[in-house]
């Protein structure tokens, strides 16, 4: 599944699959997750239009948009939003290239940077989407190297932090992608190679969570 969170603090699950079976368990499914009060609430929501996995989820000015993945079928470029006035999903414009399993962060409030990722081969190429004007752009910028499974994070208005991921061997690697530059800094390497992290910036740390420890890499900025 993927998952993003909205203003008031709820947590939007959806798609997904079970690994072992997911030609035919791909989900168009999703959930709102309440953690407030010590409670947990759990209840279904409003089905997408495409059944998904491996994809991306994010939310800016309060509205959640979901994009590529895969279907159990084939690789997907296609992007959705959930409108609030009319309580449904919607397509928006569709992604450049069709991916799975790639790396995605919002950015300025307004974009969507979408990162390498898999489509029969591992992909170098880098996408934003603008929320304003519905439109998607391949950057002329390129990852340092094809990867599928990195991590991203919003820094700053102009760096953007991508970690780690696998490319037929794990990665160490951080890199930082001066967006109005168009560069890529790399950094010291983390002392472990990662893949799927989830991470987090407090108190102008970068936090990394995986699923049996905490990894914390940080760097002023």
């Amino acid at each position: 599944m993927s998952s993003c969170i909205f203003q008031d603090g709820n947590i939007l699950l959806s798609g997904g699959c079970i690994y072992s079976n997911y030609k035919s368990t791909a989900s168009k499914q999703t959930y709102i997750l309440n953690m407030r009060q010590d409670k947990i609430i759990y209840k279904p929501f409003k089905p997408m239009l495409v059944k998904r996995f491996s994809h991306g989820s994010v939310v800016i000015k309060d509205t959640a948009y979901i994009f590529g993945g895969h279907d159990g079928n084939e690789t997907l470029s296609s992007l959705e939003y959930y409108d609030k006035s009319e309580s449904k999903w919607k397509f928006l414009q569709f992604m450049n290239v069709e991916r799975e399993i790639f790396a995605y962060c919002s950015f300025r409030n307004r974009y969507i940077f979408v990162f390498g990722g898999f489509n029969i081969n591992h992909l170098d190429t880098i996408e934003r989407y603008d929320v304003i004007n519905d439109s998607w752009k391949l950057l002329s910028v390129k990852l340092k190297r094809p990867m599928q499974n990195p991590t991203a994070i919003e820094l700053d208005n102009n760096k953007i932090c991508l970690i780690g991921g696998y490319n037929g061997a794990l990665h160490k690697c951080v890199d930082i992608l001066y967006v109005n530059e168009k560069k890529w800094v790399s950094l010291e390497n983390m002392n472990v190679p990662r893949r799927r992290a989830h991470c987090y910036m407090f108190n102008n740390k970068v936090k990394l969570l995986f699923k049996i420890d905490l990894y914390f890499w940080w760097r002023e900025f």
